[in-house]
């Protein structure tokens, strides 16, 4: 008898243990994960950037006023004395020149001296224009003739007292250069009535047009 018993008491025993060993195997399955452990978190750093103040404009320095300076004013100076008055109180015994005896002294010009041959006046100042009285046909260039050409020249002539030429200026010419010696070697031995200025011949510069046309 004791050895059936021993052997159900061992098994029994057996039973019991791996009973345990699986009822601790479950336990262990079922537990719980444990939680992580986090850090602590880092204290939060807070920075603020104050904005920049805008430099201080230099305010511009007053200018110093400048006093404009008085000028003085110059007193106008007396108008000359007419010749022939009191100077410093002393007579000259001159008697004064007016508008009159200056053109008395123009007239006085235009007589038979010097001072009357040398004047030279213009076509339009004087009363009695000069005329041409003599006047030799110009000679026509041989190669404008052959070539048909024609034209004209304007010459400024200074006509003497006697109505001679006395000198002889190519003003414009069309063609030009074509004709200008033709021109001024005939206008040359012309004669004309002279100006009259006051009833006086006088010399004078005029205009004189020659034309070249073909017949």
């Amino acid at each position: 008898m004791g050895g059936p018993l021993a052997r159900h008491a061992a098994a029994l025993a057996a039973m019991v243990a791996g009973s345990l060993l699986v009822f601790g195997l479950v336990l262990m399955m079922n537990r719980p994960p444990e939680l992580a452990v986090r850090p602590p978190p880092l204290a939060s750093t807070e920075m603020s950037v104050a904005p920049r103040k805008p430099p201080k404009k230099e305010e511009p320095k007053p200018k110093p006023k400048v006093t404009p300076k008085k000028v003085a004013r110059k007193a106008p100076a007396p108008p000359a004395p007419m010749l022939g008055a009191a100077l410093g109180g002393l007579d000259l015994g001159i008697p004064a020149l007016g508008q009159a005896d200056l053109g008395d002294a123009a007239q006085a010009m235009l007589g038979e001296g010097d001072a009357a041959r040398d004047l030279v006046m213009t076509e339009s100042s004087v009363d009695v224009a000069p005329k041409p009285l003599e006047r030799t046909p110009p000679r026509f260039p041989p190669r404008a003739r052959a070539e048909g050409t024609t034209g004209r020249v304007t010459l400024s002539l200074l006509i003497g007292q006697h109505g001679e030429v006395l000198k002889v200026k190519v003003l414009s010419s069309s063609p030009p250069g074509v004709f200008d010696d033709a021109a001024t070697e005939a206008v040359r031995q012309w004669r004309y009535q002279p100006a009259l200025y006051r009833g006086r011949p006088v010399k004078v510069w005029a205009e004189q047009v020659v034309h070249f046309e073909l017949s």
